[in-house]
């Protein structure tokens, strides 16, 4: 990829410096909407969380993983794509492959992996069809919700979406027509995530403005990757609405346990060192480990060695959260413990971790 894609000072590319705010409130938005967040978190936990979930239950959770960020992802996406732009494409007027390019661009600006446009068909007749080729995905069931929501908010009628496996970490995925429920439809419409104004200061690029901590990591924008130099893990930048509302469909289909088994499926895999966080008793640390990754803005944080005391304000991937907490609990003081939380209605998060 080009050096005239990306910032000649940190090395961010262009488009995540363009296209989005870290805002003092622990939020990252699109520019352009500032009701859309977005998170930069460590990414090769995130299938296998959902795995964990699933091992926990005993009931495959992929299908609705699927349809819940397709139906989530939808209306953002529908949103960024000019009303003119759909309507040239669906009448035939712009060429649909070149205006796939976009998609790929984003995608692997933001670490989702490679992506490529395989096979085509659009003749507005039922049979039409659009296949992926992605290599390295940072999540496959959530790139395979993005990529019907990507072709949906273009054509306006819904679409399904199949995968297989061709290759050592390479995925096709087809994208096709076909129906929902309005019930379905109606059910998981995302809401709005509501702001409010905070304490976070990060130290930014004099050149482009994002956190010059983001210079820590490797961009490599053709491979569709985002590698933290430091720790080595893989990150990625996506939309909490791909995985927050994931878990209350899981809720409502699954009954009022999965938030729970959701918390000890992430405090598992933080008990195995997968998060590099720093010291978890300095606070200005930690409100600036949160705010980078735009999980919240953090107000207080008190580490004992019976307990720690968190409060989040702005939170999303709440039950992650809590459960990375714990698991770092119980990383740095070596005792079991048992948590409880509370979220109100301005997505304020409190945790309490006890031994």
């Amino acid at each position: 990829m080009a050096d005239s894609n990306t910032c000649p000072q940190c090395g961010v590319p262009k488009y995540i410096s363009s296209e989005h705010l870290w805002l003092d409130n622990g939020d990252i938005v699109h520019s352009r909407d500032q009701r859309r967040r977005l998170v930069f978190i460590e990414s090769e936990n995130i299938d296998p969380l959902l795995q964990e979930v699933e091992s926990l239950i005993g009931v495959s959770i992929e299908r609705i993983v699927i349809d819940c960020v397709k139906k989530n992802v939808l209306l953002p996406l529908s949103a960024f794509v000019p009303e003119d732009l759909k309507e040239k494409v669906r009448r035939g007027e712009t060429d649909y492959r070149s205006f796939m390019d976009t998609f790929i661009l984003i995608s692997s600006s933001m670490g989702r992996g490679k992506l490529e446009l395989k096979d085509l068909r659009y003749q507005r007749d039922g049979n039409d069809f659009c296949v992926f080729r992605i290599t390295e995905p940072f999540s496959l069931p959530l790139n395979c919700g993005a990529r019907a929501a990507g072709i949906e908010a273009i054509l306006g009628y819904p679409q399904d979406v199949t995968y297989k496996k061709v290759g050592e970490q390479v995925y096709e995925i087809t994208v096709f027509p076909s129906q929902h429920t309005k019930r379905q439809e109606d059910r998981m419409l995302p809401e709005d995530y509501r702001h409010q104004p905070g304490t976070a200061r990060l130290e930014r690029c004099p050149a482009c403005g994002v956190p010059k901590a983001l210079s820590e990591c490797q961009w490599n924008q053709e491979r569709g990757v985002i590698l933290n130099k430091s720790t080595q893990r893989r990150m990625v930048m996506f939309s909490p609405r791909e995985l927050d509302p994931v878990f209350q469909e899981l809720e409502k289909e699954l009954g009022e346990a999965i938030p729970r088994l959701v918390v000890e499926a992430q405090r598992r895999i933080a008990k195995s060192g997968f998060y590099s966080l720093g010291d978890v008793n300095d606070l200005e640390n930690l409100r600036d480990q949160f705010a980078l990754r735009g999980l919240g803005c953090l107000r207080s944080s008190s580490l004992s060695e019976t307990g720690m005391s968190i409060r989040l304000d702005n939170a999303v991937l709440h039950l992650m959260v809590v459960g990375m907490m714990q698991g770092l609990f119980e990383l740095t003081t070596g005792l079991p413990s048992i948590v409880e939380w509370k979220i109100d209605g301005e997505d304020n998060l409190e945790i309490e971790i006890n031994v």
